[in-house]
């Protein structure tokens, strides 16, 4: 996946940046599978591969990845989205908001947006 979106994306994909940021007065760690830099748009996209499509990946990305990205890009300048990349998706599954399926990655859209990648 990293070298598909490498591919699309040869000046703004980050692979697997590992992020340090400090909690509950400790200092931790988080790594999402990846970042696009929509510099031209002033937006971040957090992307997180699944296998399938699983509410982990809202959790992960909600409730860590973006929290902490917010502390290190300024919110004014920057908007934050979210798209999880999976091989297969059940619209069955549980989830804590409504997604949008993405025909791309980058597709614009302020939902939890899910992109079907079979290669």
């Amino acid at each position: 996946m990293h070298a598909h979106l490498l591919d699309m994306f040869p000046d703004s994909y980050l692979p697997s940046p590992w992020l340090h940021f400090r909690a509950e007065g400790r200092w931790r760690w988080c790594q999402p599978d990846g970042l696009i830099f929509d510099i031209a748009n002033g937006r971040i996209i957090v992307v997180e591969v699944k296998y399938s499509h699983t509410s982990d990946a809202w959790w992960q990305i909600r409730r860590l990845y973006l929290p902490v990205l917010k502390k290190c890009f300024p919110e004014g300048l920057w908007d934050f989205e979210a798209c999880e990349i999976v091989r297969w998706y059940d619209p069955l599954t549980v989830f804590p908001e409504t997604v949008e399926l993405a025909a791309e990655v980058d597709q614009r859209g302020d939902k939890f947006r899910v992109h079907i990648w079979k290669p």
